[in-house]
Order: structure tokens, then sequence, then C-alpha cells
């Protein structure tokens, strides 16, 4: 039986059935996110691999990329008469991710060898001398609310439960580190994604460009050629932005983690590779991060030493002012094209819903999604006639719908 889809019941049956199916999955997803949540966790638990794989390769493939170039540039010039360039070509790719994958893998095991013993070294020292921190603080506190007694009491009563809590804590910590091993099973499964999505980015890496032409025929095969076409204008531009933001924050925050090491060793002062890490690692989140990395480790000098908390703040003022002002631009350049107002939007929006990694990704993610809400508002002007300038609107008082010129406010003529 053939079945007229000009009818016009039968449009509107469809149309009611599924305002009916969405109203049903609206609901489900607002009364069962506990359900979602876990199953959307299983789901990544499953491709946790091929997510650590994508993050290989997005950070490897330009490293690959450089290494294979001169490599084949250099064969074609000594061996293009004795091998075929397709050879040359397998040649260059199989050497260029080797390099690439020995490089990563000797500098992860440099920077840990190099760093973990000192980080472990300096927070055994802070959780040791933490006791005598909070003693200071009691301290320090008491004389400045002298006036207030009831408020001391209440500081000197927290303070004293910490202290006691700390030493009963102290000498069962090798219990307490003993006790971790029931944990090591998700150790182990974590060291298998990473070596398994490893392996797996090595493979993407070697045949890369048969992955991207086996995606765009499938594309090409199933949809419209304009929208496979605007959609791949699209990828390239979010991949841009992404790598650009991401790659160059990477570097950005390693230079500011050795600048402040060099400086704090210069000064002498103490913990100076933990609390380096600190702002190195905090510096990735835009914005909000040298302050959250910053509080804290002042804090911590100033307990340590206020001579020294205060050459420390110093040389942070004096770091954020170089990196915000020279560094970050010359490596990011205009990655994002974000206002200061909307990259504090993203990285709040970003932070509550998906926490550290949202601050992070928030900003590169909302400049897209920027890009692509103001490209659709230029469109529309431009369909209607009107100016797309955002100057042309700041005193604008109406439009004239004849002449779509802009009118002034009478008081700003």
């Amino acid at each position: 039986m053939k079945i007229n889809w000009d009818n016009q019941y039968l449009k509107i049956g469809l149309t009611a059935f599924c305002v009916i199916v969405a109203s049903m999955a609206f609901f489900f997803l607002l009364f069962r996110l506990d359900v979602i949540g876990a199953a959307l966790g299983g789901l990544v638990d499953i491709l946790a691999p091929f997510i650590y794989a994508l993050i290989f390769v997005f950070l490897l493939v330009p490293i690959m990329t450089f290494f294979e170039q001169h490599l084949l540039s250099f064969l074609k010039k000594r061996f293009s008469q004795k091998i075929k360039e397709k050879n040359l070509s397998l040649i260059a790719r199989v050497t260029g991710i080797l390099i690439t994958v020995v490089l990563a893998l000797m500098t992860c095991s440099l920077l840990i060898g190099m760093i973990l013993p000192q980080l472990i070294t300096s927070i055994s020292g802070f959780v040791n001398d933490l006791p005598g921190y909070l003693v200071e603080a009691q301290t320090v506190l008491s004389n400045f609310l002298a006036d207030n007694p009831q408020m001391v009491g209440n500081i000197n009563t927290v303070i004293t439960s910490m202290t006691n809590t700390i030493n009963e804590v102290m000498p069962n910590i090798n219990n307490m580190i003993s006790g971790l091993a029931s944990g090591a099973w998700s150790v182990v499964v974590v060291l298998k994604n990473i070596l398994v999505g490893l392996i797996v980015s090595i493979y993407i890496m070697f045949s890369k460009e048969r992955f991207v032409g086996q995606s765009k025929k499938f594309c090409y095969a199933l949809f419209d050629t304009k929208r496979v076409n605007h959609v791949l204008q699209t990828l390239r531009h979010i991949h841009r932005v992404f790598y650009g933001f991401l790659t160059g924050k990477l570097l950005d925050s390693l230079i500011i983690g050795l600048l402040c090491y060099i400086a704090m060793s210069i000064l002498r002062m103490p913990f100076s590779l933990l609390i380096s890490t600190i702002i190195g690692v905090s510096n990735i989140v835009p914005f909000f991060g040298p302050i959250i990395g910053a509080v804290p480790c002042a804090i911590i000098l100033l307990l340590e030493d206020p001579l020294q908390g205060l050459y420390f703040i110093i040389l942070i003022l004096v770091l954020q002012q170089f990196d915000g002002n020279i560094l970050e631009p010359k490596i990011l350049g205009e990655s994002t094209g974000l206002s200061t107002f909307w990259i504090i939007f993203a990285i709040v929006v970003g932070g509550g819903l998906f926490g550290v990694p949202g601050m992070i990704i928030g900003t590169p993610l909302f400049a897209v999604l920027y890009d692509f809400a103001r490209e659709g508002l230029v469109r529309r002007l431009k369909k209607k006639g009107l100016p797309t300038d955002t100057d042309d609107f700041i005193h604008a008082h109406s439009v004239d719908p004849h002449s779509k010129k802009i009118v002034e406010h009478p008081q700003k003529k």
C-alpha cells in the first residue's frame, strides 16, 4: 500500500506524534539525569583508550608532520633516483612517528624522574610543617582579634581541632598508604587505557590521511554536498581555534612555571618546585588560574617566612604582567578573538558545568560558538540590507523601514 505523504491529516498526525515523543524524551531527560549520567560515564570508561588516542594524536601530529616533512625532503634529495617516492614517503612517515613517540616518552620520563621525587619531598615537608603553620596562624589571628575574645575563642577551637586531627593522622600515614592498595586496580586501568591509547594513536597517525578520506567519503555519500562543505569548513575552524588555544596555553604555562622555579631558586624560597608546579598548572586556566594558584602558595610562604612571602607576591605580580602583556599575546595571538567579558563568562559557565576541564576548554568552545553566532547575525543583517558593524548600532534610535538607514538618538546628533 502506497502512503500519500501529501495528505494533510497524515502530516498533522506525524507532527503530533513527534511532539509527544519529544515531550516524553524531554521529561525522561529531566527526571532521569542520574541514569543518563551513569550511562554516559560507563560509555566514557569504555571509550577511554580512544579518547586518550585522540588527545595524543591532537598533540603529536604537528611534531610528527615536522619530522616527516624534513625527512622526506632529505630522502628525496639523496635517494630519489634509487627508491620510489611512495616508499620514501612510507620511510619518512614511519621514522617521523618513531621519533615523535620516543621524544614524547623520553620527555614524560624525564619530567617524572626530575619532578616527582622533589615534589613528594616538598609535599612531605609541607605536611610535617603544617601543625606549626596552624599554631603560628592561631597566634597571628589572636593578636589581630584581641578586641574580640569570643571570635578568638572560636578560631582557637577550630585550629586546635585541626591540629589534633593532623597529629592523629600523621602516625597513621603508613597505614593509610598501605590501604591505598585497594585503589591500585584503578591506577592499572588508567595506565592500561593510556598504553592502548598510545598504540591506537600510532595507527591513526600512520593512516591519518586514509581515515580523513574515509570520513569525507562517508559524509559526501549520505548528505548534501553544500552542507558537507560547510561542515568541513566549520571543523577546520574548530580545530584551528582549539589547537591554537590549547597548545599555546600549555606552552605559555610551561614557560611561566619554569620562570617561577628559576626565580624562586635564585631567591632560595622553600617548596620552589611544588609551588612552581602549582603556578604552571593553574596558569592553564585562563584569567582565574593565576589567582587560584598564587593565593594558597602565598599563604604557605607567608606562614613559613613573611618576608619571602612578600617577595613571592611581588614575583607573581611581575610574572603575570610579563605573561599577560608580552608572553601570552605572542604565543596565543588572536586565537579566540573574545573580549575579557566573554572569556570570564565562558570560564564561569564551563567551570559550573564541567569543573576544571570546563574552565580550560570553555574559552575556545565559546569562541567557536561566538563566531558561529556572529556569522549568522551578519548574514541576516546583510539579507535585510542593514549595516553589520556594531559601532553603527551604539547610538541607534530606530531603523528607517524604507531606506534601511539607522536613525540616531536625537540627543546624540
